[in-house]
């Protein structure tokens, strides 16, 4: 996936929650990935670290994004 500008939105120390909220995203319409932070090849926890894994989408949707979560908490 190409994206033009993309921009981390939330950091997740769990992957299945990072893979949850951008399968929710593409669900509605967004694109979106999640990456994991690592030092090289070397995964963080490997390092004595915490997990950590970034949600990205493009920079020109983060705007939609909130209304749209913000409806979401709404309910």
């Amino acid at each position: 996936m190409y994206m033009k500008e993309p921009r981390t939105i939330r950091y997740f120390s769990n992957e299945e929650k990072a893979n949850n909220a951008c399968k929710l995203l593409k669900d509605v319409g967004f694109e979106c990935y999640v990456s994991e932070d690592k030092f090289g090849t070397i995964t963080l926890d490997k390092l004595g670290f915490p997990l950590r894994f970034r949600l990205y989408v493009e920079r020109e949707d983060i705007k939609k994004i909130a209304e749209f979560l913000a409806k979401r908490i709404k309910r």
